[in-house]
This record gives structure tokens, sequence and C-alpha cells, in this order.
């Protein structure tokens, strides 16, 4: 009989196909196919995979006892894409290695962004995922992850999935249909071969079969493709499909027999030495059982494992196994797996698996696992799960105070507060030794806060406080804490203050003790580390920048002993601290080594926090292109992969502030709008309310007015509400300037009067300060004191390396220049314009550009095309665009998204005063420019 042989489902198969070579372009392409079992689902699948012309190409598949490990569907992707590349050998540590102590606990958004990273370097790609109804949740999430990702990106990738009906398909049959744009989905039913068909594939399979023995065998078959091929086969052709397995594995040998159990308990395909260390046998007696299984065409050997030939042979099989064998089985499995599991979440999950099914006791192996730095890759599933055998341990009399402590705190990481607290008070309640007790209340205290249920939140720092009187590290946390609640969710700023600079005091008083002690207790340096951390956000929050920036240092120096990404954590503070210090560069230095690392770790939270501030950083320095790659970068990969647990800045601000300096001033300004709508934290509200007062008040002036007063309204609502003294500070300074860009004096006069000292908050206050009193002066008419305000303002602006501010101040000084001496005028409107287009504020450029028409000068032209306005990403994009390449094709040699692309080749038809692609290349001839060896193609930097 011809085995390999593939008759019928022409329709299914070409579409299939189709999906594949749609996905091999730059976007992704899914299809899925669903029917039930013995359809032919996974022979379509491998007829699509053999004949696939893809270089790179994954398979996956979910495994029914397997359903709650995390990702054993996709253990194949993850293992073989962890054998090669940089961040394939970041991935293995990630997920199989031992971490240092004090590692943070994996969070597995940064699982699916590395596979995402792997998988960049091998496209276009093909992923494939049988029985998507067995898949666990979290190989499900990175399919979907991977898919989104693609498509965003412009990255070729095609993925095909099968599954039987059930609630679990239909879930990732939506899901994946949503995220797919028309054409882009393929849904395939399968049901039954029609007559043709399966005539057709009964005589191709068995040559000798005549129209009327094919056509019996179909109907026999009742259409099913696998039956069809089953009761083909010679000693197969006397029985009904409901019998035949039955009755092959009834003339089984008692080895074939314990091999074919073995296979039903362990429910994947295993290894030939897996076999044999489970069953004490030698190479020649394993080979001798599967040889048997195979000959009856119940199993198939593979290179070097063993699988069952199809799922119904298994699900017959699994009624053949005793219970008594099945338990037997179930314990040497979970024994064999624990023993060779090391700090592998996944084998841990799958021995679990067996331990319960073996009716083993599992308080142990439970306390591993939960305990693990890897614990967050079991999900609300594994929670669920460790909850019910916490549960059931306690109810026969066991002590699950540790399992409740791990199972605690994953809740809480999870999100899950609710669940969290009501186990921590549980514990505490039964916790008997005060110091570890104390612990616990200062943990549910956390979780309270979380909840944002602060009277609890204090009572249970009070409780705990009592109880560790004499852990330094745990009460500097505790009062730590507390601070934290009285500035953030109290507006109790002065207590606040008073009580993190406290503690701040005691913990370097406690660190200068400790100073030359090489092995600090780690308890007492998270203490320290809190300390310093709440002293820095109240000395911020006070206006006390000398302090901010002092606590911050410290708390650079102080987390090294925290690990790798502690540190990187508190060098973006120490970014924030020196923006507000004018150390500009500094602050990028800083800032711009942390988003490095980051994005080379694979730390999504710290990479967008870094890039935030990087982002920033360029801002103010007057860098915006660049400042405009970096925000473009960060704000896709917030989208990829949602909120990340250290991700606390709002992306949306940052973009739309680019969008606003990179031309399109209106756009932004309404993403700012949108955004103080959709966002829940009243102190982010008033920064997108007062920022889009400022930008219209700048751009649109008096034809902006109602729109103006309704933004600073709005935000000045929202900073009595939440009492924030810095929040208050940085608006009155902003409502000064916008009413005196409205034309408003007196009100901007009593404003500025009132401001005091509130633009302690505003790094450059100083420099808005002068220039709102100038604007003020201007609008009474003293246009001289006004040029001599606007002169020193432009003159600290430049001397701080405030670049933007400089040319924000140098175009206000052209406008007064207007009225006074137009020769002047017009040379500060053209020196704007030019080092606008240079540094890519595209709407100051615009705003010089129109005072120069409104004037009657000749409106600045670009000077000569010079490749040094270039970054080095947008050099490189302009010599992929000079060598003809499209946009996808230049998003595909540079690893970059097509919005990326586009964003680049505008940038760089900007800079170079080309029209279009052809005048770019043209421009790029006259230049001179040339490839640099290596540098075209290689990942960017």
């Amino acid at each position: 009989m011809e085995e390999n042989v593939f008759v019928g489902r022409a329709r299914e198969l070409e579409a299939l196909a189709q999906t594949v070579r749609r996905g091999m372009g730059p976007s992704a392409a899914c299809a899925f196919v669903v029917g039930d079992p013995g359809t032919g689902k996974s022979r379509l699948l491998d007829e699509t995979w053999w004949r696939a012309k893809v270089t790179h190409r994954f398979r996956m598949a979910g495994y029914e006892a397997e359903r709650q490990v995390p990702l054993a569907a996709a253990a194949g992707l993850l293992r073989e894409l962890s054998q090669e590349t940089p961040i394939g050998d970041l991935l293995a540590t990630l997920l199989y290695r031992t971490t240092g102590e004090g590692e943070s606990p994996l969070d597995p958004v940064r699982v699916l962004e590395a596979v995402n990273r792997a998988l960049t370097v091998r496209r276009p790609t093909l992923l494939v995922l049988d029985d998507v109804q067995w898949a666990d949740p979290l190989s499900v999430a990175l399919c979907h992850f991977l898919v989104r990702a693609a498509d965003e990106d412009g990255r070729g990738l095609a993925f095909l999935a099968a599954g039987r009906p059930s609630q679990a398909t239909s879930e990732f049959i939506t899901a994946l249909a949503r995220l797919m744009p028309g054409g882009a989905f393929t849904m395939l039913e399968l049901g039954e071969l029609g007559r043709a068909e399966g005539i057709a594939m009964a005589r191709a399979l068995s040559p000798g079969l005549d129209a009327e023995e094919a056509e019996a065998t179909w109907n026999r078959a009742t259409g099913s493709p696998f039956w069809i091929k089953e009761l083909l086969r010679p000693e197969s052709r006397e029985l009904q499909a409901e019998r035949l397995v039955t009755e092959r594995l009834r003339g089984s040998s008692v080895d074939a027999g314990t091999m074919l159990a073995l296979l039903v308990v362990a429910a994947r395909p295993l290894g030939l030495s897996d076999v044999g260390a489970l069953t004490d046998w030698r190479t020649e007696r394993v080979n001798r059982a599967i040889d048997e299984l195979v000959a009856m065409g119940v199993v198939v050997a593979l290179v070097g494992s063993v699988q069952f030939a199809h799922d119904l042979i298994r699900e017959a099989a699994d009624r053949e196994v005793s219970d008594e064998a099945r338990r037997t089985l179930h314990r040497r499995v979970a024994q064999w797996l624990e023993a060779q599991a090391g700090d592998d979440l996944q084998l841990l999950a799958r021995a679990l698996e067996h331990r319960l099914a073996g009716g083993l006791d599992a308080l142990g192996l439970a306390n591993r696992i939960a305990g693990s730095q890897r614990r967050r890759l079991i999900g609300i599933h594994g929670l669920e799960q460790l909850e019910r055998l916490a549960d059931d341990s306690r109810d026969a009399g066991r002590d699950t105070l540790e399992l409740d402590e791990h199972v605690a705190s994953l809740a809480a990481e999870l999100g899950e507060h609710d669940r969290a607290l009501n186990r921590l008070s549980r514990v505490a309640s039964l916790t008997i030794e005060p110091g570890r007790r104390a612990s616990v209340l200062f943990a549910a205290a956390r979780t309270a806060v979380a909840l944002r249920r602060v009277d609890l939140a204090h009572e249970l720092l009070d409780q705990a406080r009592l109880l560790a009187v004499e852990d330094d590290g745990l009460l500097l946390e505790i009062d730590a804490q507390r601070a934290s609640i009285r500035l953030w969710l109290e507006a109790r700023t002065p207590e606040g203050r008073a009580l993190s600079r406290d503690v701040a005091a005691r913990a370097r008083a406690l660190q200068r003790r400790a100073d030359g002690d090489q092995a600090m207790d780690r308890r007492l340096l998270t203490g320290i580390v809190h300390a310093l951390r709440i002293d820095s956000e109240s000395a911020m929050q006070q206006g006390d920048m000398d302090a901010m920036l002092v606590a911050a240092q410290e708390l650079v120096e102080a987390s090294r002993g925290l690990g790798e990404e502690e540190w990187l954590a508190s060098r973006v503070t120490l970014a924030d601290a020196l923006e507000q210090s004018q150390r500009l560069q500094e602050m990028e230095a800083h800032a711009r080594a942390v988003w490095d690392e980051a994005r080379r770790l694979v730390l999504p939270g710290l990479a967008t926090d870094a890039g935030y501030y990087l982002a920033w950083a360029l801002i103010d320095i007057g860098r915006v292109a660049e400042a405009a790659e970096v925000a473009l970068e960060a704000a896709e990969l917030v989208r990829r992969v949602g909120d990340v647990p250290r991700g606390r800045h709002p992306m949306s601000l940052l973009t739309a502030l680019v969008t606003i300096l990179r031309g399109h001033w209106k756009d932004g300004v309404e993403e700012l709008a949108q955004a103080a709508q959709r966002e829940p934290n009243r102190h982010t509200q008033i920064i997108f309310h007062s920022q889009r007062a400022m930008w219209l008040a700048r751009v649109s002036g008096v034809r902006s007015e109602k729109e103006v007063t309704e933004a600073l309204a709005a935000g000045w609502a929202c900073a009595e509400a939440a009492g924030c003294p810095r929040c208050l500070g940085e608006l009155q300074l902003t409502r000064v300037e916008a009413l005196a860009r409205l034309g408003r004096a007196k009100e901007a006069s009593s404003a500025l009067a009132e401001s005091g000292s509130g633009g302690r908050w505003i790094a450059s206050a100083s420099i808005v300060r002068r220039r709102a009193g100038a604007l003020i002066e201007a609008l009474d008419g003293d246009l001289s004191i006004a040029v001599d305000e606007l002169e020193s303002a432009r003159a600290e602006a430049e001397a701080s390396g405030f670049g933007l501010e400089e040319m924000w101040t140098r175009l206000d000084l052209a406008v007064v220049h207007s009225r006074l001496d137009r020769g002047a005028a017009v040379e500060l409107f053209d020196g704007v314009a030019a080092d606008a287009n240079r540094t890519g504020a595209v709407t100051l450029e615009q705003l010089a550009a129109a005072a120069l028409r409104s004037l009657g000068a000749r409106t600045w032209r670009r000077r000569v095309a010079d490749t040094g306005a270039l970054t080095e990403r947008e050099r490189e994009v302009a010599l992929l665009v000079a060598a003809g390449q499209s946009n996808p094709e230049i998003a595909q040699a540079m690893f970059l998204s097509r919005k990326t692309v586009e964003h680049h080749v505008s940038n760089v038809l900007a800079k170079l005063g080309a029209r279009n692609r052809t005048e770019l290349a043209g421009r790029l001839g006259e230049l001179k420019l040339r490839e640099v060896p290596g540098q075209i193609g290689a990942t960017p930097r």
C-alpha cells in the first residue's frame, strides 16, 4: 500500500499554499483548518509543509495532557530558536538556565518578545500549529503575538493552524481573525471526503483495488481519510472501523503493550533514550517493541523518537490501559521528569500533572513551581491549579503556609490582587513567628495599595511595623511604602516628604554602618533602595531638585547589589533627575545606555521607560528627528507588548509631541485631547491638558483661544483634585505662557506673579518665565525691553543645552523684531528655519517660513543637500532607496516596520530637498555618498 500518497482536498491544499505565498511577502497571512478527528487536518498541514519552499519553518503542536504546561505546544520552536544567535542564547537563559540570586521574576512578555526578536533574523517564516484545542494558553498567546508583530512590522510570516471543533478552537479562530484584515485570514472546514475523492484516495493507496471495492471502503470509512487508509491494510480488510484499532492492539506482545501504555501516559512523542530510561530496557528491547508497533500501524518511528500514528489510535489505546498500570506509569514519568527538570518550569509543570494523575503527594513540587523565578509563565490557569492544590492539602491537614505565600505573591504579580490579599490575610492569621508574619503583612499592605484600599493598607503597615522591630530592612520598606501612599494616593505632600526624608536618613545611616561589608543583607539593601527611591520621588514632587538628584545618584549605587534589572531601572530615575537639573547631555547618556541594554536583554518595560526619557532628552536638546526615531520605536514596542510591569510613562504624550513638532500639529493636539479622555490618572491628565494648551497657544495663538482656555480649565480642575504641588506648579507656568500668546497681557501678568516659584519643577523654568515676561512686555508696547529679555532667555537656553527652547525663543525674538527692524527679523526667521530643518523641527520651520512670507521676504530655501544632516539609520535608508528598493524591501533588509521606513524616507526626502525617490538618488550621486562596507542590511543599533 502506498503510505505517502496524497489525494483529494485540492481546494484546501491550494488555499493553504496561497496563504504561504502571501506570508512570504511584507506582511502576515494566516489559515485555520478545523475538522473532526480523522478528517485529514494534520495530513493537510503535513502536505503543505513539505511542498512549501520556505527556509525558515517551525512546527508546534498541542498535547492533551499538557494543556496547563506553559509553552508546551511551542517547546520545539523554543528549543530550536534557543540554539542559535545571540538572542537565542538569551532565550535559553530565560527559559532553561539557573538564574542568579535576586533576579526579578520572569515576565511572559519578555519571552514573547525574545521569540519575536529571534524570528526577525529568520524571515520570511512558516509557523504551523496542530491540535490547537490542546495548546496551552501561553503558546496560544505566543502565536497571536508573533502574528500581530509580523503584520505590524511588515515581516513575512505564514501561520497555519488546525484543530478540532471546541470552545478553545473557536476562541483561537476568533482572536486570529480579529488580528488579520481582509483576505489575510483563511478559514477551512473539513468534512468527510466526497464519493469521487474517497474512491480516488482508496485506489491511489491500493492500486489493485477496483472501483466497486474502493467505493465500499469509502462507505465503511464514512468518508474519513484516516479510516480509508487504515481499512486498506491487509489485516484490516474484514473489520469495521470502530473495531479496527482495538482488534489490532489485542495481538501485541507484553513489551509492545507496555510501550503503548507508556505513550498513552506520556501523551507526547518520546525519545528512544527516554523510553529506555523509563522502562529500564536495553536499546535492542526498545527497538523490538517499536518495530512491532510500527508493523501494526499503531505508531510511527521518527528520527530518534516514537509517537502514535494518529490521535484516534491513541484514544483507542487509551481505553485499553488499566487504571493500575496508568497510575504506576504516571508516577514513574513524574519522578523521571523531576530528576532532570532542574529550573526548567515546563518539565516541572509536566511532572506536576503526572504526580497528580498518579496520586502522589504534590505539595513539595508545587512549592518548587510556585517559588520559581519563572512562575509567571504558568499564568492564571496555573495559579488556579496551585490554589486548589494548596486548599486540598490544607484540608488534608498539611502545612501549606509556604505554598500559600508563594501563591499569593504569584497572584499579585499576575494582577489578581483580591486573590492575593485573601490568601495573605489567611497566612498572616496562621503565622506565629513575628518576623515572617511582619513580611506577610507588608506584602498584604502592598496588595491593598494596588487595590487602592488606603485605610486597609495603613492598618496592615501598622501591624507589620510592630512586629518588624528588629528588621531594619523591612522597617525601611514599610515606611517607604507609607510615604508613597501619602504622596501619590492621599495627596498629603508635606507629610509624605517629611516621612520620606526620615526614612532616607535612616537608610543612609544604615548604609554607612554596613560600608565595607561585601555581603550586605539583601533585605536591608532592598529597604535602602526603596527608601532612596521614595526620597527622590518626594523631592521631585516638592520641587527640591538638588535633593532629587542626590537621592537618584545614591539609588544607582545602592541598586547595583540587587541585579542588573534593578540597577538599570535606577538609572532611568537618575535620567529624570538629571533633566530637572538641566544636565541634558548626561541625561541623554544614561537614558541611551539603558535603552540599548534593555533592548539587548529584552526588557520591554525598562526599554519603554528609557525610550521615553531618551526621546525627551533629544527633544529638549533640539534633535527632533532623532527623538522621533526613538519615540516611534518605543511606541511600536508598547503596541506590541501592551502594558508591561515597569512601563509607567504615557507614551501617547511623547508620540503626540513628536507629531506636533514634525509638522502635523493639528493631529498631535487632537491626540493629546483623546489621550486625556482615556487617561484614568489625574496627574497624567494634567500633563495632557497642559501640553495641549501650550502647543495650541504656540502654534495657533488667538485662533484657538477657546480650546486653549478649555484645556487650561480642565488641567486646573485635575490639579486641584490631585492636590499635587508639582502638577499645579507646572500648570501655572504653562498658563502664563499660554495667556501671553493669546494676547491677554493683564491676565498673563497676574498669572506670572501668582506662579511664584511654581516653575521650580520645570528644568527650563527660568527660560520659560523670562520668555513669557518678554511676551507680556511686547504686548504692553515695551519692545526694547522685550528684546533684551528674549536675548537673555535665548542665551540661557543655549548655555544650558535646551536647543528646542532656544529655537522657540529665537522665533519669538524674530516676531518682536518684525515690529522694530525688518532686516533683523528676516535674518532671525531665516536662521530658525534653517536650524529647524536641520534638526527635524518641521513645525518651527513652517512657522518661520510663514513669518517670512508675511514680511514679503523670500521664503527660506534649503541649503545644498548635506548627508551630514542625516542620522546613521537615515543614511542606510537613503542608500537603499537610491538602489531602487521599495519600502517593504527596505523594511525586510533592515528589520524595521513599514511605518518606520516610511517615516525615515520622509525625513530623508525633506533633509536632502528631494521631491521623490528619483531626485533622492540623484542628490546622493551628486554628493558621492558611498555605502560603508557591512553597513546596509546589518542589524541597526
